[in-house]
């Protein structure tokens, strides 16, 4: 279950602070995704729920033809990961941020890493049908990250996921059908730092749904939802 208020806002600020060095340290991030990254607008690298993907998507992806992300960030980590790991692979990614689109394509560029990267409002711009979808969206709840935006000082479509934090995770579970193949496997990102799991599991009706969490340190929780044939319970 979620932290207490007091300990989640402790904690948190733990994390940001103590954490954010080694999610900014372009060495760690080296060791940890193998790649050379550069920001314009975050210092933050990456967190821990890209952590969580990157050690979850290559049993998830694989043997696969197209692969879309959603959501890909300033530096594009996790979709040059597996441009890499797989190069016969077509990898797309996209964001709603212009300035997060072009520095993630130049950090392409720097990786040697194919990647179609474009800018749309999670499927807004979107087109075909993709085997694996991906996902670590925005979850905080908007009054939590309000109050305790100056601890991060990120930009709102980083962290800002609505009243409850679970708006963008819903309205990713009710569009990503439509850019689904047959059989397509969609992978959300969540936090048990914010929300409980019976908290979450209701955005994905229709959906079989596989929820773990990859390790105990870490609060993220990953759902490997498969859509259900029509009739099929989950």
């Amino acid at each position: 279950m979620p932290l207490p208020a007091p300990v989640r806002s402790a904690a948190e600020f733990a994390f940001r602070t103590a954490g954010a060095r080694f999610r900014s340290s372009k060495r760690v991030t080296r060791w940890v995704f193998g790649l050379e990254l550069t920001s314009r607008e975050r210092p933050v690298l990456w967190d821990l729920a890209l952590l969580a993907l990157r050690a979850e998507l290559p049993r998830a992806i694989g043997d696969v033809r197209r692969v879309l992300e959603v959501g890909t960030g300033e530096v594009g980590v996790l979709s040059l990961v597996v441009a890499r790991a797989l190069p016969s692979l077509d990898v797309h990614a996209v964001d709603v941020n212009p300035q997060f689109v072009d520095c993630a394509h130049e950090n392409a560029v720097q990786n040697g890493a194919q990647v179609r990267f474009f800018v749309s409002d999670l499927f807004s711009d979107v087109t075909g049908r993709y085997d694996v979808i991906f996902s670590a969206p925005p979850y905080v709840p908007r009054a939590w990250g309000d109050a305790h935006r100056h601890r991060g000082g990120d930009p709102e479509c980083v962290w800002d996921g609505g009243e409850d934090g679970l708006d963008v995770v819903r309205r990713l579970a009710t569009d990503a059908p439509a850019h689904l193949a047959p059989g397509g496997r969609l992978l959300i990102a969540t936090s048990d730092f914010y929300h409980r799991p019976d908290e979450v599991r209701p955005a994905f009706e229709g959906y079989h749904v596989e929820s773990r969490r990859p390790s105990a340190w870490n609060p993220t929780r990953l759902w490997v939802l498969t859509r259900a044939p029509s009739g099929d319970p989950r």
